[in-house]
């Protein structure tokens, strides 16, 4: 995922790198899993209208395929996770409509008195237990100052 850094925050320019990197984040190492959403985005499911719709509109087989196949020769999720990643996926696209305008950035789009609601958000995603929705909080409030955190703080 890309940041630009502005005088009020970290704004992410691909939100959907940074959620599509914490679901890959898994029984991998964490440079496969946000190089494979990278990947992902850029390369699948592209609409006119957001990443998530194209997610929406793909039949469950075209979504299993482009699942598996991955790059490199391996799937995107891990060999535990290969088979759930696309359900995965398709609850997280109806999830970013229904509660997040199709914007990931929404996700952690809280005041500074809010940052538990962060990992809340997370939690609430298919295949996001405790220890992913705690990292990704923990990214974004330490590493990129969201929510008003210092980058190099602990969450």
């Amino acid at each position: 995922f890309h940041v630009v850094r502005s005088s009020e925050a970290v704004l992410f320019v691909q939100g959907e790198r940074f959620f599509v990197g914490v679901l890959l984040d898994q029984g991998q190492k964490a440079e496969r899993a946000w190089d494979g959403a990278n990947h992902l985005v850029s390369s699948h499911f592209q609409s006119q209208n957001s990443f998530w719709a194209g997610i929406r509109a793909a039949n469950d087989r075209e979504l299993r395929n482009v699942s598996r196949t991955g790059y490199d020769g391996k799937s995107y999720a891990s060999v535990f996770c290969v088979n759930k990643f696309p359900a995965w996926l398709r609850s997280a696209a109806n999830r970013m409509q229904k509660e997040y305008d199709d914007d990931p950035r929404n996700i952690w789009a809280v005041r500074v008195d809010q940052v538990q609601a962060i990992y809340e958000k997370f939690l609430a995603f298919d295949g996001i237990g405790d220890a992913l929705a705690k990292m990704a909080q923990f990214i974004l409030v330490r590493n990129y100052g969201i929510a008003g955190g210092k980058v190099g703080s602990t969450v």
